[in-house]
């Protein structure tokens, strides 16, 4: 596809987020969310343990309309005394109907991290699916199935 034209079509998903929204000026979307979090840790060599899985309420994850990202599932390091600040992860698709999707990579110190995800404003279905590789082979999964409502109606 295009780059002309994905982004176009991703404008024009981000722009029907903004007329649908009885707040014409909000900017972003803030979602209170509660679901499930399955980290999964598989050592290069041995028996993989069974996953931990958690319950998880009150998680926010914010749509950024202006600056087509998502927040809430990675975070940059913090120096002595500071908060973390929320990494942004960059919307790379958007549909008619207000599915979003986002995907990012980095490197933190010797771990490398991706993860992909989507976020669904009609159904407030939110996944994602974060894999880390560490220095020594093993890998980290981390699977997010949250269901969300807008902290502001619509």
């Amino acid at each position: 596809m295009e780059t002309g034209s994905r982004t176009s079509r991703l404008l024009s998903a981000l722009m029907s987020v903004l007329i649908v929204s009885s707040d014409a000026q909000a900017a972003s979307l803030t979602l209170g969310c509660t679901g499930t979090v399955t980290t999964s840790n598989v050592p290069k060599d041995g028996v993989v343990p069974d996953p931990d899985k958690d319950n998880v309420s009150d998680y926010s994850v914010v749509v950024d309309v202006d600056r087509a990202a998502v927040f809430g599932f990675w975070f940059e390091t913090p120096t002595t005394g500071m908060a973390a600040a929320q990494t942004a992860l960059p919307i790379t698709d958007a549909d008619a109907i207000g599915i979003f999707y986002f995907v990012a990579r980095r490197n933190q110190s010797a771990i490398a991290e991706s993860i992909y995800g989507s976020v669904d404003l009609i159904t407030g279905v939110v996944s994602a699916m974060e894999n880390k590789l560490y220095p020594s082979g093993d890998v980290q999964t981390t699977e997010w199935d949250l269901h969300c409502k807008s902290t502001r109606p619509l």
